[in-house]
């Protein structure tokens, strides 16, 4: 099996994961490459790990997901939780690429001459700023200081470094003025074709998501609170006591509720309005993120904090601030159908930038 297989490092997809955006874009990338064999790794551990584990623990625990997971294109694809360092070190040398994702599953690998042998064949997968990421939290600065140290050797070295935004490409040039690395944008998201017809039922603001602290959740409630007796308000959210507990004086005018990725859509069919409240940071001015896309697919208007997401705004995105809901400066129901139609215009030239980043993966990957 040499050099006839893709060596994917990440998380391996689960039915318990798979709602993880880091894992739905690992998904989707598979999607792209599926014409190949692909090793999927995840933990690089000692010898004497695997004394504490039988085989039958892991061929149970990883092939009982493997197909239940449909949506992991299965037909070429292995799965190995855990390996140790010196079978890491074979899969990269008989590997055709070696696909990361994020600089958190190299820290993962703790095998400097995997950078030293094999750079010409790694692509990485940035997905966000996980340096800066980290700094929005209560983490030690040593802990910090060890990712930027493999964030500056990894991009400053490796074939390929692949981005969501043309933001994050413009944000790792400015980082590292010398960088000579190959840049592939390639947003990921799911097509569809809906169109919202206007009505004038009373309008529908959802939001979709969880309480991470980039969300701005506090700020969020503060709004509903204002909001709820003038709209509808939906939340969709896998942390659904959190909600009911925050609003609980007005649980009964709002809809909090758990809902599978897979029918999502039916209340984003329903809703006009969607929270995507993020503040003006290097994180959020990076990111694509798929709720926003989501939003905008199905002619939901993004309310938003700051204007400075991803890509969005330079592609001319429409969008209502929270300050002008809250002041009840609302478009009207023309004013709404054009800012719809304009989105959709955004969604086509994403599509565009799509296309042509796969077109470059899979170029890339022809000639390796």
């Amino acid at each position: 099996m040499k050099n006839d297989y893709v060596l994917i490092i990440g998380q391996i997809p689960y039915k318990t994961n798979e709602k993880d955006g880091m894992v739905q874009r690992e998904l989707a990338i598979d999607n792209l490459i599926c014409d190949y064999k692909r090793i999927y790794i995840e933990n690089i551990v000692p010898d004497f790990y695997f004394l504490k584990f039988p085989k039958k623990y892991f061929k149970n625990k990883v092939y009982n997901y493997k197909n239940k997971l449909k949506q992991l294109k299965t037909n070429k694809v292995k799965l190995l939780p855990y390996i140790n360092k010196k079978r890491l070190f074979e899969l990269c040398k008989n590997a055709k690429m070696i696909y990361i994702h994020s600089i958190y599953s190299i820290n993962k690998l703790n095998q400097d001459n995997i950078l030293t042998k094999f750079k010409d064949k790694i692509i990485i997968d940035i997905h966000g700023c996980a340096v800066e990421e980290l700094g929005l939290y209560n983490i030690d600065q040593s802990m910090i200081n060890k990712f930027q140290q493999i964030e500056a050797e990894y991009f400053n070295s490796v074939n390929t470094l692949i981005a969501v935004t043309q933001n994050m490409i413009d944000f790792y040039k400015r980082k590292y003025p010398d960088i000579k690395t190959n840049f592939i944008l390639l947003p990921i998201f799911n097509k569809n074709n809906y169109r919202k017809e206007s009505s004038n039922k009373k309008l529908n603001i959802i939001y979709s998501g969880g309480t991470q602290k980039w969300q701005n959740i506090d700020l969020m409630i503060q709004a509903i609170k204002s909001l709820h007796s003038s709209y509808e308000i939906t939340i969709c959210t896998p942390d659904v006591e959190i909600f009911k507990q925050e609003l609980r004086e007005h649980i009964e005018t709002i809809t909090i509720k758990n809902v599978p990725s897979n029918e999502l859509y039916k209340e984003y069919q329903r809703a006009d309005l969607g929270f995507v409240l993020r503040d003006n940071i290097d994180v959020n001015r990076v990111a694509c993120p798929t709720k926003l896309i989501d939003y905008i697919q199905f002619g939901i208007i993004p309310i938003i904090k700051h204007p400075e997401i991803g890509d969005f705004e330079d592609l001319g995105y429409k969008y209502i601030s929270l300050d002008d809901i809250l002041h009840k400066k609302l478009p009207d129901k023309e004013q709404l159908k054009y800012m719809r139609e304009n989105n959709y215009k955004v969604i086509e030239k994403l599509n565009n930038q799509h296309y042509y980043g796969i077109e470059s993966l899979k170029n890339l990957l022809k000639r390796s």
